[in-house]
């Protein structure tokens, strides 16, 4: 599946900006009485630019968006993962192709942070045992990573951790709709000194 970089973002752009300038001469034209024949070609010229990227319009804004110094590109990252989850079914750590979007997303921009490490932590609603929910919460981070391979991504810079039931957000009977807020995926990026490491 083939992402967009951010040159071809500030192509389609660009493309708006002309787009409207055309309209705007069209318009005119219209009102001397000239008669104006390339607003079809406008028309067919932007559907052959319409992009064909997996993102979401939000993913799709922040890959495009200024990269700016390596700390705040690490809390810029931070800040658009921090009111994202990713859900699971009952039973399941697979996770479904609309999040994808979101997980290709936040490793396109993770590239332009090279101090940044992204923590996947995965969680579970309580059914079972313990040993059960913290190996079923482990998988449910490593299946972020599965995702990147299956697009042909390498999977650096993500440490994940399997935190079972011990940090539900909501409490009560495990058979409830509800209960898919404690199936979930967390992610935290952090800023990691790599001049402190060994």
């Amino acid at each position: 599946m083939a992402l967009w970089d951010n040159a071809s973002f500030m192509r389609v752009e660009k493309w708006g900006v002309v787009r409207k300038a055309l309209f705007g001469v069209a318009a005119i034209g219209s009102l001397v009485g000239v008669p104006i024949m390339f607003v079809v070609v406008i028309a067919k010229n932007e559907a052959m630019l319409t992009p064909t990227s997996p993102y979401q319009p939000e993913d799709a804004a922040f890959i495009a968006s200024d990269v700016r110094p390596e700390i705040d590109c690490v809390a810029a990252l931070d800040t658009y993962v921090a009111d994202k989850e990713i859900y699971f079914r009952t039973n399941s750590a697979t996770i479904d192709v609309p999040y994808h979007y979101f997980v290709l997303a936040v490793n396109e921009r993770l590239n332009d942070c090279p101090n940044a490490e992204v923590f996947l932590m995965g969680h579970a609603d309580g059914t079972g045992s313990d040993p059960l929910n913290t190996d079923i919460s482990l998988r449910r981070a490593e299946a972020f990573l599965s995702v990147l391979v299956a697009h042909g991504k390498s999977p650096t810079r993500y440490r994940t951790f399997g935190q079972g039931a011990r940090e539900s957000v909501l409490l009560g009977d495990s058979g409830t709709d509800d209960q898919k807020l404690n199936r979930r995926l967390e992610l935290e990026v952090k800023y990691i000194d790599k001049t402190l490491r060994p």
